[in-house]
């Protein structure tokens, strides 16, 4: 019988991550660094996963940052949840795990949250920060409501 875990994907920032948890203690046991790209990466690693873990609940980055990042992770996720059926999904915000630091957007266009609320601001002179995994993982700090975060009109 396969050990059951917990999984945190952050797929925004310089190198996407995956953190497994174990399922009892809800403790960060392995990290996976994601080195090809995305949308070559994610199914590879989580094939691997998927043969040694049961997987129980995957959080994940929904927005804001990268279009195409935070696209093809709700797009794998999503149908990966909807192919085992009984894999619950959960969503939180980037800021969440950079320490709510601002998020590169283009240009010198940044995502802030202030008071709850994501905006954009002109910044000058910042730099992008780190996105971490939690040591834990605390269902009760991500949401159900997965829907991609997109804050930014066509350009």
């Amino acid at each position: 019988m396969k050990s059951k875990i917990n999984l945190i994907i952050l797929t925004i920032g310089k190198k996407p991550l995956i953190g497994l948890y174990n399922y009892k203690d809800n403790n960060l046991v392995e990290i996976i660094a994601i080195t090809e790209q995305l949308s070559e990466g994610l199914p590879l690693a989580f094939k691997d996963i998927d043969q040694k873990y049961q997987i129980e609940k995957i959080a994940f980055v929904n927005g804001p940052g990268s279009f195409m990042a935070i696209k093809i992770g709700y797009i794998f996720l999503r149908t990966f949840e909807i192919v085992r059926q009984n894999i619950e999904l959960l969503g939180n915000d980037g800021f969440y795990f950079n320490n709510n630091m601002p998020i590169k957007a283009i240009n010198n266009l940044w995502f802030i949250k202030e008071n709850s609320s994501i905006e954009i601001k002109k910044l000058d002179n910042i730099y992008e920060s780190e996105f971490i995994l939690p040591k834990i993982f605390k269902y009760s700090e991500y949401s159900k409501n997965i829907e991609p975060i997109y804050i930014l009109n066509a350009i």
